[in-house]
């Protein structure tokens, strides 16, 4: 009789175990080790002026559908966005945010008329900003969304890309493949647009401020002018070079500065490419150009050495890095941002007294930068992580995109 009771008693704790396995499988369980009862896929992406929200559809499930909550700024409790949702739904919009305001949304199951107790979470910052990246790691140019959480667009083709420059208000974005040869000039509304072929070996880019043409490094010898449809803008090019391998224009009078990596010097030329000097410096790699200034600074990926030169080509003061190489200023709030590639740090300066502010550690080798002048903060991209990170004025991490293969340029578009 005892056998009996206690075969009998197995029986029943294994049905229940069996019981409890078929529970816990059930995506709308809260235990559910995958699910956590919650709606799967939840991503809010930011674009300027609209936020819109994916999530995976269930038809097969048995519930009403979904709804959607959004937390505003000022808000203490989430408000129900969207209603119920058909349960093979897996997108909606939001197109009541305001630019450069953070929203937080939840998205819960609705079973029986109720809605669920669980939930999935996501935050999104619409605005103008539009950071872009090229990394030929993946053959990529990305167009990342205004808060810097995820990839908004991507074209595929530039395995070979390094030279980045974009045009202000969703204009022409420029992409220069350095092994190939080529330019492409690729217009935001659809990624598509003119293919130069013939260009040497295009490296850096910078755009005239006053007429939006492009000034093209061309490592073999020479720096190219272009237009955005593609054609030739006068002067045609700026020659007698020795592999020019950075270039960047003065934001208020558009004069040029050239580094010549191979030829170890710094050009300067006035708005009409007319020259207005040299400055012999060891392996230039980088130049940026402080707006109220007129002065230079150019990095060293090689010497080591940080310069700030003069407009009249007069080296002011030189610091000492490992290897410094990606450089962009904050005239605005007098920060210098310098990539500082082997020692893995990004250094901040002070532009007035070239005092250290502090170093953002373990990004994972950043290699280029730029500031977002409308709030300060940095854009960086690190090629041993293979991420693209935002960054506050004083150096936190704010969001990251992951994923990337070899991130090697970025550039902002601020928007209108």
């Amino acid at each position: 009789m005892r056998a009996v009771a206690a075969l009998l008693a197995l029986l029943l704790a294994l049905a229940a175990a069996s019981c409890s396995n078929r529970e816990r499988a059930n995506p709308l369980d809260a235990a559910n080790p995958n699910t956590g009862g919650a709606p799967q896929g939840f991503n809010a992406i930011a674009y300027p002026a609209l936020v819109q929200l994916n999530w995976v559809a269930q038809p097969g499930l048995a519930i009403d559908g979904f709804e959607i909550f959004r937390l505003a700024p000022g808000e203490t409790i989430y408000q129900s966005l969207s209603g119920v949702l058909p349960s093979s739904t897996s997108q909606f919009y939001d197109n009541t945010v305001q630019p450069g305001l953070e929203y937080h949304y939840r998205i819960h199951y609705v079973v029986g008329g109720v809605v669920a107790a669980v939930w999935a979470e996501d935050v999104a910052m619409p605005g103008p900003l539009s950071p872009w990246v090229v990394d030929p790691g993946r053959g990529l140019l990305a167009r990342l969304s205004p808060d810097g959480r995820d990839v908004l667009a991507s074209r595929p083709g530039f395995t070979n890309a390094g030279g980045l420059a974009v045009t202000r208000g969703l204009g022409a974005v420029w992409v220069g493949n350095e092994i190939d040869g080529t330019l492409d000039i690729v217009y935001p509304s659809d990624l598509l647009g003119p293919h130069l072929r013939g260009l040497g070996a295009p490296a850096g880019i910078a755009l005239d401020p006053l007429d939006a043409t492009a000034w093209i490094c061309n490592r073999n010898g020479d720096v190219k002018h272009y237009r955005s449809d593609g054609t030739v803008a006068s002067p045609a090019a700026l020659l007698n070079l020795d592999d020019p391998v950075a270039i960047a224009t003065d934001p208020g009078t558009g004069e040029i500065w050239v580094t010549e990596f191979g030829g170890s010097r710094l050009r300067h030329y006035d708005h009409g490419g007319l020259p207005s000097g040299a400055r012999p410096l060891l392996a230039p790699s980088r130049v940026a150009v402080d707006s109220t200034t007129g002065e230079a600074w150019v990095t060293s990926i090689s010497s080591g050495w940080l310069w700030r030169v003069s407009r009249s080509l007069v080296v002011l003061d030189s610091l000492r890095y490992q290897s410094p190489v990606g450089v962009a200023l904050d005239w605005r709030r007098r920060v210098a941002w310098i990539c500082d590639v082997d020692a893995n740090q990004l250094v901040a300066l002070n532009m007035d007294t070239r005092a250290e502010k502090f170093r953002v550690n373990g990004l994972g080798n950043p290699w280029d930068v730029a500031v977002n002048l409308g709030n300060g903060e940095a854009w960086v991209v690190a090629r041993g992580s293979g991420r693209a990170y935002r960054l506050s004025p004083t150096g936190q991490t704010i969001t990251f995109v992951p994923g990337f293969g070899d991130p090697y340029s970025i550039r902002l578009d601020p928007g209108p």
